[in-house]
């Protein structure tokens, strides 16, 4: 009992947006995964620049405070550097969330 041996035959490939003719369906969908893809990008990029900039700030005060609290003898001022410290004035509400939504979208944290 042999098996015939059936030869090798040639698929073609599929279209893609830059041959020739009109635009398929598939193109069309390649097309708007594309830019979908683009979009996310630069939203992730804006947000990763927003974040950037409003934890920038925040070190910037911090290190601030901490070299004029070691030459401040005044209480009030000194209540105000720790308030300052710890309520965090550059790092907003929206600031929390965005750091949260792209953990959770790479993984790096759980629900």
């Amino acid at each position: 009992m042999g098996y015939a041996r059936q030869s090798p035959t040639r698929h073609n490939p599929p279209p893609t947006s830059t041959g020739p003719g009109p635009p398929t369906p598939l193109m069309a969908n390649e097309e708007h995964c594309k830019k979908y893809i683009l979009r996310l990008i630069v939203i992730a990029d804006e947000v990763s620049s927003k974040l950037v900039d409003r934890y920038r700030q925040e070190l910037s005060l911090k290190k601030t405070i901490s070299e004029e609290i070691a030459h401040t003898s005044d209480q009030d001022l000194m209540m105000t550097y720790l308030s300052a410290w710890l309520y965090q004035p550059y790092v907003e509400e929206d600031t929390k969330l965005l750091l949260e939504s792209m953990l959770l979208e790479t993984g790096h944290r759980t629900l």
